[in-house]
This record gives C-alpha cells, sequence and structure tokens, in this order.
C-alpha cells in the first residue's frame, strides 16, 4: 500500500508557531519604565491655599459686640481685634479711656451719628444733626465708614474720650475791658486738632457772645500756646489780626 505524501501545508504550519513563539512575551531587563500620564496626575500634590482672612467688621457688628466707652451723653463701641485687649477706665472729669493695644480696634459711633477723623488722626464725635457732641484722642485714627474708625495701637495706648472740653467760663473786668475766662479741661488741653474743634463749639454754644473772629483766633492761640495756663483769657474787644500778629502779640493782640 502506497503511503500519501505529506501536505505543504504542514511545512507552512510549523514556521508560523515558530514565528509566534519568538515574537511572545519577553523577560524585563530591569529598565525603568515611565509612569503613564494617568498615574502622574493622579499623585501629584496639590497647592497650598492660605485662608482669606476675616473681614472687617462693620459698625453694627462693633456696636453689638463692642465694649462701651462713655463720657456723658457719648457712648462709643471699643472692639478689638484679637489678641488685642481693652480696659475701659473712667476719670473724674467725666473723660474715660480705653486702654488698647498692642493691635487694632475699631471704635464705633451711635447708630445715626457720625466720627470725622482730622488730619492728626484725632476724631470729632458728630450727633445726628452734625454738630460736634464729642472728641476721642489717643489714635491715631482711620477712617472706615461714616460712623466707623480703625485705630493700630501700641500697647498701652488709651483711646480718650469727653463729651466736654470745659470746666468753667466766667465773665469779668480784665486787662483793660470785658473778658471771658475760660478754663478747659485735661482734655481739651492735650488733644490737638479734635479738642479745637470741639472746645470752640461748645463755648460759643455756651457763650453766644464769644462767637467772633477774634475770640476763636485767641482760643487757638491760647491752645497752642499757652496749654498749661490755669485759664485762658478772651477779649471780644482785641483786633483780628493775623496768625503772625496773634502769636508775635502773645494771645493778646492790641
Amino acid at each position: 500500500m502506497r503511503r500519501a505524501a505529506p501536505s505543504a501545508a504542514a511545512p507552512a504550519a510549523a514556521a508560523l508557531l515558530l514565528v509566534l513563539v519568538a515574537c511572545g512575551p519577553q523577560e524585563s531587563d530591569g529598565a525603568p519604565t515611565a509612569p503613564s500620564t494617568t498615574a502622574a496626575a493622579t499623585d501629584a500634590v496639590s497647592p497650598v491655599r492660605t485662608p482669606s482672612p476675616s473681614a472687617a467688621p462693620d459698625a453694627a457688628t462693633v456696636r453689638a459686640q463692642g465694649v462701651p466707652l462713655v463720657s456723658g451723653p457719648v457712648t462709643l463701641a471699643v472692639l478689638a481685634v484679637a489678641p488685642t485687649t481693652v480696659t475701659v477706665t473712667p476719670d473724674p472729669d467725666g473723660s474715660a479711656r480705653a486702654t488698647v493695644g498692642p493691635g487694632e480696634v475699631h471704635v464705633a459711633a451711635p447708630e445715626g451719628w457720625s466720627l470725622t477723623v482730622l488730619d492728626d488722626g484725632t476724631v470729632l464725635v458728630l450727633d445726628a444733626a452734625g454738630t460736634p457732641v464729642g472728641g476721642l484722642a489717643g489714635g491715631p485714627a482711620a477712617s472706615v465708614a461714616p460712623d466707623l474708625v480703625r485705630v493700630a495701637a501700641a500697647a498701652g495706648t488709651d483711646l480718650w474720650l469727653t463729651s466736654s472740653t470745659l470746666a468753667g467760663l466766667d465773665w469779668g473786668d480784665r486787662e483793660g475791658g470785658e473778658s471771658l475766662a475760660v478754663t478747659p479741661t485735661a482734655w481739651a488741653r492735650a488733644s490737638g486738632l479734635a479738642a479745637q474743634e470741639l472746645t470752640w463749639a461748645q463755648l460759643v454754644v455756651q457763650e453766644p457772645r464769644a462767637d467772633s473772629p477774634t475770640m476763636h483766633d485767641q482760643l487757638l492761640c491760647h491752645m497752642l500756646g499757652a496749654p498749661d495756663k490755669a485759664r485762658w483769657n478772651l477779649e471780644p474787644w482785641r483786633p483780628e489780626v493775623d496768625a503772625f500778629a496773634m502769636i508775635a502779640a502773645r494771645c493778646n493782640p492790641e
């Protein structure tokens, strides 16, 4: 019986099997492989975010949470930013001090009132009608809103509030004619532009006859040049002169 000749497909199948074995998985040669893009993104460190500072308090918050600082009919509220502290002490003359610092404090006027910061950092307190009724010194203050100021205070700073700058007024015949003797409070002697504004405003309310340019200029001359004098004598009959002549005459122009 004759054997069948081998099929031509058998050698071809064998060759294909050898090719597949040669192209199969290879052993790793130990070379590092780059991480996939997805893995790199997953392992990236998130950026550090600095929390935003808390917003400065508004006047309503200061009034609700602050410490009251009271002089006569004037009450301000003082709110410290931690770790700043506030200690309130009344003075015998009716003024009051809030000892603060170191750090930042906010001071608010009563609702409907306002606070005007003057060029030297002192503060004039105005009521709802816009009338000066008090003054605050010890800052310097910076305006935040019409009824709110901010003070960056060193340790032991006294925020000094008053509602009265006049300890006494007395008309008499002195220095050759009618004269008004003005006895100022300690606050009025030491509190800058707010003292000048408030003292004059309260003087003309209590003594309308004093409301003249020469009396005003004499008062400012005494406040600047003789703050420690027991009484400031102002004469309505003295002439109105410029500032240099007023100073040269030692507040008593002829």
